[in-house]
């Protein structure tokens, strides 16, 4: 298989390149959390999987007021 192509390509500009990165690294993400819900479901459960689930909302949520300083808006309430 020839891959030359490959190098052939014209360089992405530098503000695509951050989106396509971040795009990719969420398709990751998603294959391996939907690789893994089945997985869970058999072995503990639906109740242990929404717990986790709704962990995993609680740590993005303490993420969020705590690093990222979120500040709740009008539109928000």
């Amino acid at each position: 298989m020839s891959y030359k192509w490959l190098l052939e390509l014209p360089s992405l500009p530098a503000d695509l390149t951050e989106p396509l990165m971040l795009l990719g690294l969420f398709s990751l993400v998603q294959f391996l959390f939907h690789s893994v819900a089945p997985l869970v479901l058999r072995d503990s459960g639906a109740t242990a999987m929404q717990l986790s689930l709704l962990t995993a909302d609680f740590y993005s949520l303490l993420v969020g007021i705590v690093l990222l300083q979120y500040k709740k808006t009008k539109e928000h309430a």
